[in-house]
């Protein structure tokens, strides 16, 4: 009875082993054919607070980058350069 048993079991393995082989298929896809998605790369910002020495923001500062672009702070102080070009200022 044992040996039975013991040969049911390696032919229930072989029997699955064997299924699963033939179920595999060539189910790698093509990658000749793919097409990468176009990311739009957001342009470089510039940001900062103007403070006092009791550190509350000043209104209405303005802000230089260089000698072409310049930015007015807001209510609380905070100012924006929008499409700086990359580098040192």
């Amino acid at each position: 009875m044992y040996n039975f048993v013991k040969r049911g079991v390696y032919m229930l393995l072989i029997a699955g082993l064997t299924m699963g082989a033939a179920g595999c298929s060539d189910d790698d896809p093509d990658y000749e054919n793919v097409t990468p998605p176009v990311v739009e790369v957001a342009s470089n910002t510039l940001t900062g607070v103007i403070t006092s020495l009791n550190g509350e923001g000043v209104s209405g500062a303005k802000v230089l980058l260089g000698a072409d672009n310049s930015a007015t702070t807001d209510a609380n102080g905070v100012y924006l350069f929008k499409d700086v070009k990359a580098g040192t200022y």
